[in-house]
């Protein structure tokens, strides 16, 4: 038996002891005397919460990203052809191609004559932050078919997808299977031990799965098609994932109902017809499949909960996800409400993008108070599934929650066990599996170096998994 004495924080309150007996948690409770024959771990200042779930990872592209070149620092185009002009690019050549990404200018994105300057020609496929632009240098564009070559190497919008499919597919097994292994080991060290896996190829969940065995979490697979036959096929019980309603703020290409502040003319793009998307969510729906799409502008959510109530007859949805939901009114979460549709949103976006003085109100002007309302979709009686849209922002469970509490728009901040719950019960509820660090459940939890406060976010230190407990540090 295993005995950990110190503060053992839950959704559900404080606890001082924890026994964990054959791989299960036998006791919770707040005695702080251990039994006989028992190993002991005091935590001392250090403090235990829940395994968490990251609920939404493009799972094999965020391994890819971990090896390639981080542009997080660079905020200006000509910054960033400077660093390029300076480095050496060796360590983050990926099958012939020097991949970068996270770069978050407050001006444009690089043309291809730009690239090739300061890259001696290589080829270069460089992402923007939000993932809904990229840029390639001329080599890079010689590779695609004639159809997708553009003369500038800057993409957005539906294009853009198609030029990521591209660069993605042309990947080999050896290198999927070394990001595959670096994601899993990354979210581990970040207390995720359950991850919401994106897809946007068959072939990925296949390499996923036979691997999976080997590593150290676990995983529910998201398949990004519309093809409900190859999903079955694949035994999963819902379709899509991040499958764009729209595109992003920062791009300008989120669907919105008022204009852009900073554009005045564009309301982003809607990528589905009514027609189209009612098509999907019917079929899908007879078929048995819930389904799980990206829209972040408010025009964009309200497409998904109009044409998701149309189909459903009255039926409830609880399954059914809307991924980010960044700018959603009181009315359509009534909506969302009425129908149980699950909100499977970032914290971290606020913290990145939240304020008076940053993306959000750059785009959208005095709408950046509305953005991301955890406190009103709770209220609502919403359930909200708390993600990191990594390789967006980082697999950082703690960090979402830490996010949760405290925000520039304090209106919308939640209590601590509603953070913790968005990132461990809530999860474990939309998944039907056990409610974890609760009696009964597997022993698994998460150690931190400190209790959570309103000046820095705590850090992991271990993991508790069985009966052994591993120290990061």
């Amino acid at each position: 038996m295993l005995a950990i004495i110190g503060k053992i924080r839950t959704s559900r309150g404080i606890f001082n002891r924890l026994i964990i007996k054959n791989d299960k948690i036998i006791i919770l409770d707040n005695t702080v005397n251990p039994p006989e024959d028992c190993k002991i771990f005091d935590l001392g200042n250090r403090v235990l919460i829940p395994p968490l779930t990251d609920s939404h990872v493009h799972f094999i592209q965020s391994g890819i990203y971990l090896n390639s070149l981080d542009l997080g620092e660079l905020k200006t185009c000509k910054e960033l052809l400077a660093f390029l002009g300076e480095i050496s690019f060796d360590e983050f050549i990926i099958d012939e191609t020097l991949w970068g990404y996270n770069f978050d200018p407050i001006d444009n994105m690089p043309s291809a004559k730009e690239l090739d300057k300061a890259t001696n020609n290589l080829p270069v496929f460089i992402r923007r932050i939000d993932g809904h632009s990229c840029s390639l240098s001329s080599a890079a564009i010689s590779m695609l078919p004639e159809e997708l070559r553009n003369e500038t190497g800057i993409y957005i919008g539906s294009l853009q997808e198609k030029i990521v499919k591209f660069f993605l597919r042309s990947l080999n097994e050896s290198t999927l299977i070394k990001a595959v292994h670096k994601v899993s080991e990354n979210a581990l060290k970040a207390g995720a031990f359950y991850i919401h896996a994106l897809f946007p190829l068959y072939e990925w969940i296949e390499v996923t799965t036979k691997i999976q065995d080997k590593l150290p979490i676990e995983t529910t697979n998201f398949f990004e098609t519309t093809d409900i036959e190859s999903v079955k096929s694949l035994g999963l019980k819902h379709i899509g994932g991040c499958l764009l309603l729209d595109g992003s703020f920062g791009s300008h290409t989120a669907s919105i109902r008022e204009p852009y502040t900073d554009d005045p003319d564009n309301l982003g793009i809607l990528y589905w017809s009514d027609k189209k998307l009612e098509n999907f969510f019917s079929n899908s729906f007879n078929a048995g499949l819930s389904i799980a799409m990206h829209a972040i502008g408010d025009r964009a959510v309200e497409q998904y909960l109009r044409i998701a109530g149309k189909i459903s007859n009255g039926k409830k949805l609880k399954s059914w996800r809307i991924e980010h939901a960044e700018l959603i009114d009181k009315n359509l979460l009534r909506l969302a409400a009425k129908m149980e549709i699950t909100l499977s949103v970032q914290p971290a976006f606020e913290t990145r993008w939240g304020g008076p003085d940053k993306l959000y109100a750059m785009r959208l002007g005095n709408r950046w108070r509305k953005t991301n309302p955890f406190r009103d979709e709770i209220d609502a009686g919403i359930s909200l599934l708390g993600g990191s849209d990594s390789y967006i922002t980082p697999i950082d469970p703690v960090g979402g929650i830490f996010a949760c509490i405290k925000r520039v728009n304090s209106d919308q901040s939640i209590k601590l066990e509603e953070a913790i719950a968005l990132f461990a019960d809530n999860p474990a509820k939309w998944e039907n599996r056990e409610t974890p660090l609760m009696v009964g459940s597997k022993a698994q939890a998460v150690i931190l170096d400190k209790d959570f406060d309103f000046e820095s976010k705590p850090k992991v230190v271990g993991i508790v998994r069985n009966e052994e407990i591993t120290l990061f540090w």
